[in-house]
């Protein structure tokens, strides 16, 4: 499920999209999650024997797998693989199911080798003297060449890790901040359904950047609070933690759409899972956080996740926007990226010549 299940598929289904429902389909391709997080607590409820449990929760993958032997691959994977003729035909169905119209076949192929082309590098000469050379150094990795793809990596794989932290960390508090963990648990997933469904239309109207920053800093405010809440107030702290969840569940899907656009298809896939694998760790993390670090310090786990909701939040500052911006093909398309914010760039100051000369352009 690690290596085919949520990567690929979720890779797979935002490429074949349009720009102008990637913000919808984006989204609403998480929501069946809700449905399987709030279908734990009912399922643990009556299968207590762990084993057991195991068996009927991945049973279903039975009726998936005869689908993926009628998927298509993306096109945009195929054209920069340089399988024009697979892709060619890709497009040609889906045209036919959409009933639509494809461009002429010479400016299909001329689009294809345009976008193939960037890829391309130019041979260089090689020195006779590094030819007799018997080391060769170590290419770097494709998703580590440039600044600025080194600085989307670091960025969104924090948020990851961050991400999963904290959502397993609250997962996993059932005891903490409720009587019932399996009612918990229930309540949890009601909280994703409308974290996942409510910021479709939001991040089609306000973008990537901002909902996700907002997300994670409102998250990581409603955890801290947990802090200063007495246990006897159950209703409170029960509020505050579903909250935590729900803004958390709603950044945490806006991270894959986001991810998804900023990265190029060349190196798209790569990107995402290294991101999903640090992710992982952070669920590997949460566990030692609630069951060691709880019991000693009870506080200690509310001011983790809310102050690492917070730091996730703030490092999204430097990204640049992806609403309505077509998805990059390849590694040069990925814009320049610093480490400096955006909220805080200064204007860059024009020369005295430079004023002259905008002053004597006509209005």
């Amino acid at each position: 499920m690690g290596c085919v299940g949520l990567p690929t598929i979720y890779i797979l289904a935002l490429e074949v999209c349009e720009i102008k429902h990637r913000s919808v389909v984006g989204i609403l391709i998480g929501l069946p999650w809700a449905f399987g997080t709030m279908a734990w607590g009912g399922v643990a409820f009556q299968v207590r024997d762990w084993r057991w449990l195991q068996r009927c929760v991945t049973s279903p993958f039975a009726l998936y797998i005869p689908l993926l032997f009628i998927m298509d691959e993306s096109p945009r994977w195929l054209i920069v693989r340089g399988q024009f003729d697979r892709a060619r035909r890709v497009l040609q169905r889906a045209a036919r199911w959409n009933k639509t119209q494809l461009p002429s076949e010479e400016a299909l192929n001329n689009l294809m080798l345009d976008i193939r082309g960037e890829l391309v590098e130019p041979e260089k000469p090689v020195l006779k003297e590094k030819q007799n050379r018997r080391w060769t150094s170590l290419k770097t990795p494709a998703l580590c060449r440039t600044r600025s793809l080194r600085i989307i990596n670091f960025i969104f794989s924090l948020n990851h890790f961050i991400s999963e932290l904290v959502f397993y960390g609250l997962s996993l508090s059932g005891s903490n901040y409720s009587a019932d963990p399996f009612i918990y648990i229930v309540l949890g997933g009601l909280m994703e359904i409308p974290g996942f469904s409510l910021t479709a239309p939001i991040i089609n109207r306000f973008g990537r950047k901002w909902p996700t920053i907002w997300g994670y800093v409102l998250s990581g405010i409603a955890i801290l609070l947990l802090v200063f809440i007495p246990d006897n107030i159950q209703w409170l702290v029960m509020t505050l933690a579903m909250l935590g969840k729900l803004c958390n569940s709603g950044a945490f899907m806006i991270i894959f759409v986001y991810i998804t656009e900023v990265l190029p298809t060349e190196v798209r896939l790569q990107g995402v899972s290294a991101a999903i694998m640090t992710s992982k760790v952070g669920a590997m993390v949460a566990p030692y956080v609630t069951d060691y670090v709880g019991p000693l310090v009870p506080w200690a786990p509310s001011v983790i996740f809310g102050v690492s909701s917070v730091v996730a939040g703030v490092a999204l500052l430097p990204m640049h926007e992806t609403l309505n911006v077509p998805m990059p093909d390849t590694i040069e398309d990925v814009p320049d990226i610093t480490l400096k914010p955006t909220l805080f760039r200064k204007k860059p100051e024009l020369k005295v010549d430079e004023v002259e000369e905008l002053n004597k352009e006509p209005a």
